[in-house]
C-alpha cells in the first residue's frame, strides 16, 4: 500500500487516482492559494448558517439544543463552545455502549460538572449491544458509500447516536441537534433533510436491524414518526468544527482547562472509544483501507494535523490484543472473526 506523499490517503481508497505518488484530491488543490481561498469563503459560508441556526433556536424550547457528547476531544470542544461562547442551553447526551474508555468516562463528569449543564448517560443492553456489533461484522449494515468514510461497526453506532439524538429533540421540542463531526466525516456542516426522505431511511434501516438482530432493535432505533411530522420546523444538525478552520492542537489547548485528558486505550483515531480498533481492524481486512482514511487526508490536506500525526493515525490497524478485548467481551470467537474476514481476501 502506498500513500498520497501530500495527504496520506491511501491508494486502496476507492474511487481516487494517483499521479506521481499524488492523490487526485490534492492535484484538485494544487494551486494552494486558490485552494485557501475556496476552504475560506466555505467556511465563512457555514459559520453565518450555523450562527444564523444559534438565533432562530434561542429560547424556543427549555433546550435550545441537544449535544451529542461522546467524551472525545471533539464532542467536548464543541460542547464548551455551546456554552461559553454562543450561550445556549444543551442537554448533552452520550451512548454508553460498555466500551468507553474509564478516562473518557471520568472526563464527562468533569466537563459536564464544569459546565453546569444537563447530562444523559444511555446505557446501551449488552446483548443487544453484542448482537448489533456481531451483525455489523458479519453482515455488514452499512449503506451505499458509507463504507468510504466509517467502519460497519462506527455505522451501526453513530445510528444509534443519531436515532436517539432525533427521539430526544422531539421529546424535548429541541430544534437543534448538535455534534463534534469534522470535515470528511458528514456531507455538510449544517442541513436540514426532508422529512419524507428522512422517514423513508429510517424505516428503511430499522427494517434491516429487525431482520439481523430482532424486535429489539425498534426499542433503540425508532422514532415517535408523528410526533416528529408536527414539529416546526424540523430539527436542524449542525456540526460547529465544519464551521472553522480545526486544528487539533488547538483543540486540545481548549479542553484542557476543563480537566480533559487524553485516555491511552483507544488508539490513535478516538479519544472515547474502545470498540474502535475492532471495527479498524475488520474494515481494513474487508476493504483494505482505514475507515479514517478520507477523513485524516481531509485533516492532512487542511492543515489540521501535520503529515506524521495522519500517518500514525492511518497505520493504526493492527489485529491488537484492544480487538482481542473487544471480541471477548462481545463474546465472538477469534477463529470466527478470522473466518469470515478470510472469506474477504478471498473474494
Amino acid at each position: 500500500m502506498n500513500y498520497c506523499r501530500l495527504c496520506t490517503l491511501p491508494d486502496t481508497y476507492p474511487g481516487v487516482a494517483f499521479e506521481d505518488g499524488v492523490c487526485a484530491l490534492c492535484l484538485r488543490e494544487s494551486d494552494s492559494e486558490q485552494a485557501e481561498l475556496r476552504q475560506q469563503e466555505q467556511l465563512a459560508r457555514a459559520r453565518e448558517q450555523m450562527l444564523a441556526a444559534y438565533k432562530d433556536a434561542r429560547g424556543q424550547s427549555w433546550f435550545d439544543c441537544i449535544v451529542c457528547y461522546s467524551g472525545g476531544k471533539d464532542s467536548t470542544y464543541v460542547l464548551r463552545q455551546i456554552v461559553e461562547e454562543h450561550r445556549l442551553r444543551p442537554l448533552a447526551i452520550t451512548i454508553d455502549n460498555g466500551f468507553i474508555s474509564p478516562v473518557a468516562l471520568e472526563n464527562i463528569d468533569r466537563v459536564v460538572a464544569h459546565l453546569g449543564i444537563e447530562h444523559h448517560r444511555i446505557r446501551v443492553d449488552r446483548t443487544f449491544l453484542s448482537d448489533l456489533v456481531s451483525a455489523s461484522l458479519f453482515e455488514d449494515l452499512s449503506y451505499g458509500n458509507e463504507y468510504k468514510r466509517m467502519s460497519a461497526v462506527c455505522s451501526s453506532c453513530i445510528a444509534l447516536v443519531n436515532a436517539t439524538a432525533l427521539r430526544y429533540a422531539v421529546q424535548y421540542e429541541a430544534p437543534l441537534i448538535i455534534a463534534g463531526f469534522t470535515a470528511g466525516q458528514v456531507p455538510a456542516a449544517v442541513y436540514s433533510n426532508d422529512r419524507t426522505m428522512l422517514a423513508d431511511g429510517r424505516t428503511q434501516r430499522l427494517t434491516r436491524l429487525e431482520a439481523s438482530i430482532g424486535p429489539a432493535a425498534r426499542a433503540y432505533f425508532s422514532v415517535d414518526e408523528e410526533r416528529l411530522r408536527a414539529m416546526s420546523p424540523y430539527p436542524v444538525h449542525v456540526n460547529p468544527l465544519m464551521c472553522e478552520s480545526y486544528r487539533e492542537e488547538h483543540v486540545l489547548e481548549s479542553i484542557r482547562s476543563l480537566g480533559w485528558r487524553m485516555p491511552q486505550d483507544t488508539g490513535k483515531c478516538s479519544s472515547n472509544c474502545g470498540l474502535n480498533c475492532l471495527g479498524i481492524n475488520a474494515h481494513v481486512r474487508r476493504y483494505g483501507f482505514n475507515p479514517y482514511a478520507r477523513e485524516i487526508s481531509e485533516l492532512v490536506r487542511r492543515g489540521a494535523i501535520s503529515y506524521a500525526r495522519g500517518m500514525e493515525m492511518m497505520r493504526d490497524t493492527d489485529y491488537s490484543e484492544g480487538v482481542r478485548a473487544c471480541l471477548r467481551e462481545l463474546g465472538i470467537s477469534e477463529q470466527a472473526f478470522e473466518a469470515a474476514y478470510e472469506q474477504d481476501r478471498k473474494a
